[in-house]
């Protein structure tokens, strides 16, 4: 598999199906065997099992499924051949909940990022309830924007593991189902508490309308490019 899916990618976990352990590597990544520690080659030792997919987020919905815990130290990207940065369009627009949390979690680990053109008429898609069609990237753009504060009450949740996707819900200000648009001027980063209150509130409308100039202010200063906290391009 590996030798006619040069592009694809695999997943080291505990055999048969632990996802206690799981990282994820490119299909070409040359790494040592364990078991043989002379050979150089994509092997797996008779404790571990191996994943194969043809993208990153068919091995995150799988692991997902299984409990999966990604952005632990045992359950992460290989820092060596880097996965995630493999492809800047490997982001499709989806209305799936499951891919849409993976490409988000994907993108958002990005060093740099271009800011993303976002959709200004998402599409809808009735499969029982409505759903829309949504860009990752945008997401992914809203949370580094919001550099682990709330957008609206300011209130600080540091993530355990470096990953804001369980900390923060991404909100639209004019909402999807009355012609929003999927962009990062009409996206905010709130704490659960906080989006509740846009969605429920007395003053919605009041802090909706006081959100947008902040996320104007707050999303001209990014610039058109991202770098990941910590990376080596600041």
């Amino acid at each position: 598999w590996i030798e006619t899916h040069p592009n694809g990618f695999q997943a080291n976990l505990y055999y048969p199906d632990d996802v206690s352990y799981f990282l994820v590597h490119k299909s070409t990544c040359r790494l040592p065997d364990r078991s043989h520690p002379a050979t150089v080659a994509p092997r797996t030792g008779n404790q571990y099992a191996k994943l194969t997919a043809d993208s990153i987020e068919e091995l995150l919905t799988w692991g997902f499924g299984k409990g999966l815990k990604f952005g632990t130290e045992r359950c992460r990207y290989c820092e060596v051949c880097k996965p995630e940065l493999s492809s800047v369009d490997e982001a499709p627009l989806t209305a799936d909940e499951a891919q849409f949390a993976c490409s988000v979690l994907r993108e958002v680990n990005r060093e740099t990022m271009l800011r993303p053109v976002g959709d200004p008429c998402p599409k809808s898609i009735d499969a029982s309830r409505v759903t829309h069609v949504r860009d990752p990237k945008v997401a992914a753009w809203v949370l580094r924007r919001a550099r682990g504060a709330c957008e609206l009450c300011g209130g600080v949740r540091p993530p355990p593991h470096g990953d804001d996707r369980t900390y923060f819900d991404v909100h639209h200000l004019l909402r999807l189902c009355d012609g929003g648009a999927d962009v990062t001027l009409n996206a905010t980063a709130v704490c659960p508490n906080c989006h509740r209150r846009l969605h429920f509130g007395e003053d919605a409308y009041q802090l909706a309308a006081e959100l947008l100039e902040r996320v104007r202010m707050a999303d001209a200063e990014m610039g058109e490019v991202s770098h990941r906290k910590g990376s080596s391009n600041g």
